[in-house]
């Protein structure tokens, strides 16, 4: 039975990405399932209406690669479900893809072979989906499955409560970067010294010095390596 009360208290200790990867698998773990993934969509972060949707993805599945399959979004029946307009928590599984059994086999490939999913509408176009997967079917019998879902989709409930404030900081400071702050934070989050950055990067020593000096103001923070340990925490670089 999973743990809502421990749960509470993972949630209130959450700070960064690294903290909802953990708690939420904790909680899957606690249900039977080997991974999760959860995906989050806040439209009002889109910076660049051309590049298309941006989504923050958390997951322990980073290698799993389609290939060359062509049409994955129109073809995927667990992708089609999650899109509808108003998509309600499910269970899938090899069944689920007997019109598309090449993507169920790469899924098989990386170890996912059934799960269940919760897609979540959270008002002004955001969304989110916990996904929570296991390398073989589901065991138990359809009620039992059904129960499980219970519990999945009231953590989703609790769970996103506690966390898209903490994603949403992170767009916004995130957007506030240009590109140059973020490579210039990136490089010194490695370890490089400020004084490495304007020959790494062929650029001007003031030029430099200004762009971390503004990364720092838009971090709300005193000084560039600590904007760096901020937006490495927060996911911006």
């Amino acid at each position: 039975m999973p743990n809502f009360s421990s749960l509470a208290l993972d949630l209130a200790g959450i700070e960064n990405e690294a903290d909802i990867g953990e708690a939420s698998l904790k909680f899957a773990r606690e249900l039977g399932f080997d991974g999760r993934t959860i995906v989050y969509l806040n439209p009002a972060a889109q910076t660049d209406p051309g590049a298309g949707e941006h989504f923050s993805i958390i997951t322990n599945h980073p290698e799993m690669d389609f290939g060359d399959i062509e049409n994955i979004a129109e073809r995927d029946p667990v992708l089609r479900q999650i899109q509808i307009r108003n998509p309600t928590p499910f269970h899938w599984g090899q069944d689920t893809y007997r019109d598309a059994p090449d993507l169920y086999e790469v899924g098989s490939h990386y170890g996912v072979r059934s799960g269940l999913i919760v897609p979540l509408l959270l008002g002004e176009g955001r969304r989110m989906t916990i996904s929570f997967d296991i390398g073989k079917e589901l065991d138990g019998t359809p009620k039992q499955i059904e129960s499980r879902l219970g519990d999945m989709t009231r953590f989703a409930q609790i769970f996103a409560g506690s966390v898209i404030p903490l994603f949403d900081t992170r767009f916004e400071l995130s957007s506030a970067l240009d590109k140059t702050e973020k490579l210039l934070l990136q490089l010194l989050a490695e370890k490089f010294k400020q004084h490495e950055l304007p020959s790494k990067l062929r650029l001007g020593e003031d030029l430099v010095k200004a762009k971390l000096r503004s990364a720092a103001q838009k971090l709300g923070v005193g000084n560039p390596r600590t904007a760096a340990f901020l937006a490495r925490n927060i996911g911006a670089i």
